[in-house]
């Protein structure tokens, strides 16, 4: 069946919408397959976008948005505007899912459940569903090189799991991912032989055309070269010119068959028989294949161990979890103390391995077993340690999984609990004579009368190196929870990079930031730095020096600003988001190292020279309109992948033009997380009475003065903040300004608009760079533009949260999928009338500057009013009467 788009002429045609589960959008020419709306397991008010095989038993093959359902008013839509794209949006407007596809033509699904989108007259593939797997594969489905599927949560719960099947280059690789920061760790890792082989070999193989197949006979499971075999991979054992079949079909007859990645991490194949609708396991690739479900990674549950063929109990000193099923792991009968974290000792389990072990490179290789737990010891995050006696290779972990026993005689796991138990007979006081007890206790009350004096005379001095330590110890703790991390520095290679932290970029009230100079091949050995800067390893950077409050501690702030930055940006890699590309910690120092963005912070090019909010000053740097325009994308791109692209959505808090950053070629990164804060996403608020109120005054969401949720929205009301300042070339706040549209830039953009007059809130060195423009058509795409910006900065900027739109609605709105519809302006925030001036306070005279005092790293602190004006400003009613203010009144 087709969908034909081509003689599209609309905005938008709506395909179907989410209230009838019953009736087919697409259904395939024999009836097997219905591409539908789905009733969400668990949540029958919820929908799924999905293809279902309809043969014998309804099965649930493939889903377009199995981690965001959406609501029964939800439309399946074609969007007209820049060209024809298919799109899933919720009821709120927010566009839920968008294959990567423009100019489409036509939808098309056929006989073997896979949904095509073609695009222009001639038809051409652009996109398909089997390019794109959930966790069921039906025969002649093929998973392509760098393609993955991921598992469900459970049999009927569709959401993400836990398991991750990705087709590398040399072969297929199994990974697992069980803690927050979604670390994948190789479960098993198949080559054409279908035997285990290194993570190395299977990522750089000269093999590079591999596809996981599940073959079309449905007879088993092969890995498959869709390209020529070059001579190199011929090389490889067990490489043939056709392919391998692994574990093969054992049930014979006519029927449907389908292939899954179980929500336990097995590969397993089913069969439906056509004189039955029951469904009957065939065959799995670890019990059937392999013979033993303990290789799977939790088939026994958290620290269960598991032994042939497939018994689960627990370690001595733990209880299960669910009494009644021991597959669901299990949990320490004391748990631990992490204030008492080096008194901890280790229970050992001879003969036990663990599924990670194989593939991931040990923590440290030791000499004895010893070693090894000492290392576990010193990191109270550390739950179990494992020695291989052979090689000497330790690995440690922090949340164990299945322990597997047998596997290997020469590995031994060792699992941190609070304590042993007591051995009788090896000793104790029932075996001390009670004479010797007294002789021990008086010599012990002797030595620590002396010891006393002593410890009183050395407290002072060594208390100072103490918090230092607590400090480190903390602070590694936190450091060692996190995945990806960039290199760490040491405070001398910092001081050297900075020149002695010599030239200041900007400073601010969390600290100052200078340019330095690293060479990062050498970050990992620490084999010092070069200062050479012509050299080609050398790397500019950015070096942020946090604010130090007293001598020996850390600020809270600044600790908490430290930790929000690294938590953020330590395994985050996109485009408009600044990089951290290495840190220190070290005693009372705390320093984060950016990559350099060579035109520094867009207020810089935006405002005028005198900072007064003028318009009216050629002599200020200035943007032409196409680059202030990508600008604005880039932001709402780089705070849309925080909000929805991050498995915990990121709210930065902070969005102000200090805080965007502009590289060589004006490409925007949002920088400066530390006032940032994670939100689980079945939540997705942050309770104002469990933080405190942070942002810079004129960028914060009315939300924050009244008690209410902070969500993502907050940052979207910053964000369009940020526009009318990007579009009217002037800070939103400009307490100068005698008038009350003069002094809050949003007051005179409503006031304009609402008078028609909407380009009048366009900084005139822009109008002045258009009309000079030979062609009118520029000028007047540009104009438009400018007032479409204008028009999502007035939605962005809603007093009510609910109205703001989502960044993702913002991205489409500026790449024109969408169009952008006429604000409410009586609904857009506008404070209360300009506050009376604040008195300037004279600046002291006399003395000089103290190079290398820390009070320097706290002046000259970004604000964009006094305390005085801002808290006038932010503190008022939220019902004032807008018109009033609009007024001037």
């Amino acid at each position: 069946m087709r969908v034909l788009l081509a003689t599209l002429v609309v905005l938008k045609v709506k395909i179907a919408d989410a209230r009838n589960t019953s009736k087919h959008i697409l259904l395939s020419s024999d009836g097997g397959y219905s591409f539908q709306f789905y009733p969400s397991y668990g949540d029958s008010s919820q929908r799924l976008l999905v293809i279902l095989s309809t043969r014998y038993n309804t099965t649930v093959v493939w889903m377009a948005n199995r981690d965001n359902p959406v609501s029964p008013n939800a439309t399946l839509i074609i969007l007209k505007k820049p060209s024809p794209a298919l799109a899933l949006r919720d009821a709120n407007g927010t566009f839920v899912w968008l294959p990567p596809v423009r100019n489409i033509s036509t939808v098309v699904m056929n006989n073997t459940g896979n949904v095509y989108i073609l695009s222009g007259s001639s038809g051409d593939l652009q996109w398909q569903s089997f390019d794109d797997p959930s966790d069921i594969f039906v025969p002649g489905q093929r998973l392509r090189t760098n393609h993955t599927a991921v598992s469900s949560r459970a049999w009927n719960d569709w959401r993400s799991g836990y398991y991750t099947l990705k087709a590398e280059p040399g072969g297929a690789v199994l990974y697992a991912s069980f803690d927050s920061q979604q670390r994948m760790v190789p479960y098993k890792i198949l080559n054409y032989i279908f035997t285990d082989s290194s993570l190395n070999g299977s990522l750089d193989s000269p093999c590079n055309h591999t596809a996981v197949f599940y073959n079309q006979d449905a007879s088993g499971v092969s890995l498959d070269q869709e390209a020529p075999l070059s001579p190199q991979c011929l090389q490889q054992p067990g490489v043939n010119s056709t392919h391998s079949v692994s574990f093969a079909t054992r049930i014979i007859g006519d029927g449907y068959r389908f292939l899954r990645l179980m929500p336990n991490g097995d590969i397993s194949t089913f069969f439906i028989s056509n004189s039955s609708n029951g469904l009957q396991l065939d065959n799995d690739l670890f019990t059937g294949f392999y013979g033993s479900p303990c290789k799977l990674p939790s088939y026994c549950g958290m620290n269960g161990l598991c032994s042939s063929p497939g018994n689960c109990d627990c370690p001595q000193l733990f209880e299960r979890i669910d009494p009644f099923d021991a597959t669901q792991g299990c949990k320490l009968q004391t748990p631990l103390n992490c204030s008492l974290f080096m008194k901890h000792q280790f229970l050992e389990v001879p003969g036990a391995d663990y599924f990670a072990n194989s593939y991931l490179a040990p923590t440290m290789t030791v000499q004895n077993p010893e070693d090894c737990t000492n290392l576990c010891l010193q990191n109270c995050s550390c739950t179990g340690a494992f020695h291989n006696n052979n090689t000497g290779a330790c690995h440690l972990y922090e949340q164990l999984q299945t322990i597997q026993l047998g596997s290997n005689p020469q590995v031994n796991a060792f699992l941190r609990v609070a304590s042993l138990p007591a051995v009788p007979g090896a000793g104790g006081s029932a075996s001390v004579p009670k004479k010797v007890i007294i002789g021990i206790a008086v010599g012990a009350v002797s030595a620590a009368a002396i010891l006393v004096g002593i410890a009183v005379w050395i407290g002072k001095k060594l208390a100072r190196k103490r918090d230092e330590g607590e400090s480190d110890l903390e602070e590694q703790a936190f450091l060692e929870g996190l995945p990806g991390l960039p290199p760490r520095f040491a405070y001398a290679e910092l001081e050297k990079a900075t020149e002695c932290f010599s030239k200041a970029l900007g400073s601010g009230a969390s600290g100052a930031v200078y340019e330095g100079y690293l060479d990062f091949r050498l970050a990992a050995d620490k084999r010092g730095l070069q200062t050479a800067k012509q050299q080609k390893q050398i790397t500019k950077v950015a070096v942020k020096k946090l604010t130090i409050s007293t001598y020996s501690n850390i600020a809270t702030a600044s600790k908490r600003q430290f930790r929000a930055e690294v938590a953020t940006l330590g395994n985050v890699n996109h485009v408009n988001l600044i990089q951290l590309k290495g840190f220190c910690v070290e005693g009372m120092h705390r320093m984060l190292i950016y990559e350099f963005a060579e035109n520094g912070s867009l207020d810089k090019w935006i405002f005028t020279a005198n900072n007064t909010g003028s318009v009216a000053d050629p002599t200020a740097m200035t943007l032409s309109w196409d680059i202030r325009y990508r600008i604005a994308l880039d932001t709402a791109r780089g705070l849309a992948f925080l909000h929805e692209e991050c498995r915990d959505k990121v709210v930065h808090l902070d969005v102000k033009p200090q805080n965007i950053l502009l590289d060589s070629a004006f490409r925007a990164k949002l920088a400066d997380f530390g006032l940032s804060r994670l939100m689980e996403r079945e939540h997705g608020t942050l309770q104002q009475s469990v933080m405190a109120m942070r942002g810079t005054p004129g960028y914060m969401a009315p939300e924050w003065f009244h008690n209410l949720p902070i969500t993502d929205k907050s940052d979207v009301f910053s964000y369009g903040m940020v526009l009318l300042e990007l579009v009217g070339g002037r800070k939103n706040l400009n307490t100068a300004a005698e008038t009350s549209e003069e002094w809050y830039l949003p007051a005179m953009a409503v006031k304009q608009a609402r008078s028609g007059r909407i380009r009048d809130v366009v900084d005139m060195r822009l109008l002045q760079q258009v009309h000079n423009r030979v062609q009118v058509e520029d000028n007047d795409e540009a104009l438009t533009k400018m007032e479409q910006l204008i028009n999502v900065a007035f939605w962005c900027i809603q007093g009510d949260a609910t109205m703001r739109p989502s960044m993702t609605t913002v991205v489409l709105m500026l790449e024109e999928y969408l169009q952008v519809p006429d604000p409410p302006l009586d609904t857009t925030y506008v404070p209360l009338p300009r506050p009376k001036k604040p008195r300037t306070a004279e600046s002291p005279g006399g003395g000089g500057r103290q190079c290398n005092s820390e009070v320097d790293e706290t002046q000259n602190l970004s604000t964009t009013t006094t305390s005085d004006a801002s808290g006038r400003l932010l503190s008022g009613s939220y019902a004032a009467d807008v018109n009033s203010v609009l007024s001037g009144r």
